[in-house]
C-alpha cells in the first residue's frame, strides 16, 4: 500500500544579518553594503541600519548559499548586470541593483565558486572556483568566453591587470599566475610562498600587488608598467618581487583590499584583528629610506668607535649614496593602525565613496556573530561608525514560541529576546534579558514568559517591549515552561507548569497586581505547588485535558 505523507519544505528563513562564509562588498555606488546571508543577499543601508533590498533566487536550497559577492567598478557602464553573486553549487547569478531580479543564472564550476571580480570596463567577470579553474564570463551576451586550467588546488582570489588585458590569479597550491587573455596562455608563475595564498590586491594605479597566506610577511610584488623596458626586467614577466613586509599576527591572512585612492591596504587576518598599511609616495618613500640609511651610519660610526677602543680593526661598511637610496619595501608601506574587534572577522571592504570630513578611509566588516560594522580610519585612531545587529541574534537561539494568533514569533538568546513577524521576517522589539532556554506566550498575547539559565522567571510586556518583572523561581535553570490547558482543551489563564535543574517541577498561577496607587496594573505569577524529583527536569508535557502531567528526567526516565 502506499502511504502519501505531507512534505514540509523551508518556506522563510530569517535573522541572518551577515553568513560567515562569504564575503562583503559595496555596491557599484557606494552607499549600500552588499552582504550575504545564506542563499540570498542583502544591500544594506548603514546609516539607517536596514536591509534596502534583497537579492533572493527563485529556488531555495542549501546548495544555492552564496560562497562570494562581487560588484562592478561604478565607472562601468550602467546598463550591464553590475552584481555577480557565486554560490555553493558552482553556478554564477547576475543581478540588477536597481530592480533586484535575477538577470542570468551562469553554469559552468563542478564545485563551489570562490572568488569573483568584475573586469574595468565591467564587461567581463572572472569567477573562480573550488574545482580548480578559472572562467572568464561575457557579462552582456550572459555567456561564458573561455576556461583558464592550471592551478592545482582551489582559486582563492583574483584580479584584472592591464585595463582587463591580464588576470592574476592565486591559489592554495602556493601559487600566483599571470594569464595574457588575448591569447589565453599563462605568461608567468610566481611561487615563494610556503603555505596556501588566501588573497591578494592590486592598488589602483597598478604599481604594487600585494598577498597574503599564512606566511609571517606580506609578499608586495611591483607590476610591470608597459614602458617599463629595463635591463632587470624578463621579456614575459608582469610581476617582480619588491619585498616582504613582516607581520604582527600569528594568524593566516583572510582578506586583503587596497581603499579607492590606493594610499592605504586592509590585511584582516582570521582572527579578531585587520593591520591597516599607509603607502607612502616616492618623495616620503625616499625621505624615510635616507633616514634608515643614516641611522645605520650613526650605528656602524659607533660600532668602529668602540671597537677602537678595543684594539681591533672593523671594515668600514661600503657608503650606500646617501643622496638617492634604494627604495626598500618598508620604506612605502608603514603600519598605520591595527583594528581589533569583539569577535572573528570574515571579511573587510574599503567604501568607495568619499571618506567623511578628517577620515583617510571608511572600512566595513563582517563579525561571525550575524554583525556588520563600520569604521572611520584616520591617522590617530580606528573609531566604529555604524553597526547593523538588530536584525538577528548575536549567539544561538535556545527557544521559539509562536502566539495563538500566529502572527507573532519569540526567539530567545544568551543576551537578548526578540519578536519577529513570521510571515514578513521583520524583527518588531528586541527585548534585553538574561540567558533564556524556554519561552511561552501568555493568554491573551499581551505578555511573554522566559525561563533562563540562572533559574529566573522574567515577564516581558509584548506591546512595549519592556521586562516588566523577574522572580527568582527556581535554583537552578529552567529548561520547560506548559501553559495548563482546560478540559476542553482550550489554554486559558489556568497557568502553567515550569520545570528546573534544581529537581522541581513548580505549578504557577496569574495574577494581576499594582505597586502603587498611581501605576497600573500588570502581569505577576505566583507559585501555588511544588513537585519534588530525584533528579534534573529536561521536558514537561500536560495532556490536551490537564489531567495528566509527563516529566521527562536527566537519569533516562519519564513520569506521569
Amino acid at each position: 500500500m502506499v502511504k502519501a505523507y505531507l512534505r514540509y519544505e523551508p518556506a522563510l528563513s530569517f535573522g541572518v544579518v551577515a553568513s560567515p562564509e562569504s564575503n562583503v562588498v559595496y555596491d557599484p555606488s557606494g552607499r549600500r553594503l552588499l552582504a550575504a546571508a545564506l542563499d540570498r543577499f542583502a544591500a544594506w543601508d548603514l546609516k539607517r541600519g536596514l536591509p534596502s533590498a534583497t537579492f533572493t533566487p527563485s529556488s531555495s536550497s542549501a546548495s544555492l548559499a552564496v560562497s562570494c559577492v562581487a560588484s562592478s567598478p561604478a565607472a562601468a557602464s550602467a546598463s550591464a548586470s553590475s552584481v555577480a553573486s557565486g554560490h555553493a553549487d558552482g553556478s554564477i547569478r547576475l543581478w540588477d541593483t536597481e530592480s533586484g531580479a535575477c538577470e542570468a543564472t551562469l553554469h559552468g564550476h563542478r564545485s563551489a565558486a570562490s572568488a569573483l571580480r568584475f573586469a574595468p570596463s565591467g564587461a567581463v567577470l572572472a569567477s573562480g572556483s573550488k574545482d580548480c579553474d578559472v572562467i572568464l564570463w561575457d557579462v552582456v551576451a550572459q555567456a561564458g568566453l573561455f576556461r583558464l586550467r592550471g592551478h592545482r588546488d582551489q582559486v582563492t582570489d583574483l584580479l584584472f591587470l592591464d585595463s582587463g588585458k591580464k588576470l592574476v590569479t592565486c591559489s592554495k597550491d602556493k601559487f600566483i599566475r599571470v594569464w595574457d587573455l588575448d591569447t589565453q596562455h599563462c605568461l608567468q608563475i610566481v611561487g615563494g610562498h610556503h603555505s596556501e595564498i588566501w588573497s591578494m590586491d592590486v592598488d589602483p594605479s597598478e604599481k604594487f600587488l600585494v598577498s597574503g597566506s599564512a606566511d609571517p610577511e606580506l609578499r608586495v610584488f611591483r607590476i610591470r608598467q608597459s614602458a617599463e623596458e629595463g635591463e632587470d626586467w624578463n621579456k614575459w614577466d608582469a610581476l617582480k618581487l619588491f619585498g616582504e613586509i613582516p607581520r604582527q599576527s600569528k594568524e593566516r591572512i583572510q582578506t586583503i583590499r587596497f581603499n579607492k585612492d590606493g594610499s592605504l591596504v586592509a590585511c584582516q587576518v582570521a582572527g579578531k584583528t585587520a593591520d591597516i598599511y599607509r603607502i607612502l609616495d616616492e618623495t616620503e618613500a625616499t625621505r624615510k629610506a635616507k633616514r634608515r640609511l643614516h641611522r645605520k651610519k650613526e650605528k656602524a660610526s659607533a660600532k668602529a668607535a668602540a671597537a677602537e677602543g678595543n684594539g681591533s680593526v672593523i671594515d668600514p661598511s661600503p657608503a650606500q649614496d646617501s643622496q638617492n637610496p634604494t627604495v626598500v619595501v618598508t620604506d612605502v608601506f608603514k603600519l598605520l593602525q591595527v583594528l581589533r574587534t569583539s569577535k572573528k572577522i570574515c571579511s573587510v571592504a574599503f567604501s568607495p565613496s568619499n571618506p567623511p570630513k578628517g577620515c583617510l578611509a571608511t572600512l566595513s566588516l563582517s563579525l561571525n556573530n550575524n554583525v556588520l560594522e563600520t569604521y572611520s580610519v584616520d591617522n590617530e585612531k580606528v573609531s566604529k561608525m555604524y553597526s547593523v545587529e538588530i536584525h538577528g541574534h548575536r549567539s544561538d537561539i535556545r527557544s521559539l514560541a509562536l502566539n495563538s494568533e500566529d502572527n507573532l514569533l519569540m526567539s530567545t538568546s544568551h543576551n537578548a529576546v526578540k519578536i519577529w513577524n513570521p510571515s514578513t521576517g521583520d524583527c518588531l522589539r528586541t527585548v534585553d534579558s538574561g540567558y533564556g532556554l524556554c519561552s511561552a506566550f501568555v493568554p491573551g498575547n499581551r505578555y511573554g514568559l522566559i525561563g533562563t539559565k540562572t533559574g529566573t522567571l522574567e515577564i516581558i510586556d509584548i506591546n512595549s517591549g519592556n521586562s516588566i518583572d523577574v522572580i527568582e523561581a527556581h535554583a537552578g535553570s529552567i529548561r520547560s515552561i506548559v501553559l495548563i490547558p482546560d478540559e476542553d482543551g482550550t489554554v486559558n489563564a489556568r497557568g502553567f507548569v515550569t520545570g528546573s535543574a534544581d529537581h522541581d517541577v513548580k505549578f504557577w498561577e496569574y495574577q494581576l497586581v499594582q505597586k502603587s496607587d498611581s501605576d497600573t496594573k500588570h502581569l505577576s505569577v505566583t507559585n501555588v505547588r511544588t513537585l519534588k524529583m530525584n533528579d534534573d527536569v529536561l521536558a514537561v508535557s500536560i495532556g490536551p485535558t490537564g489531567k495528566h502531567i509527563a516529566v521527562a528526567l536527566l537519569d533516562c526516565t519519564v513520569k506521569v
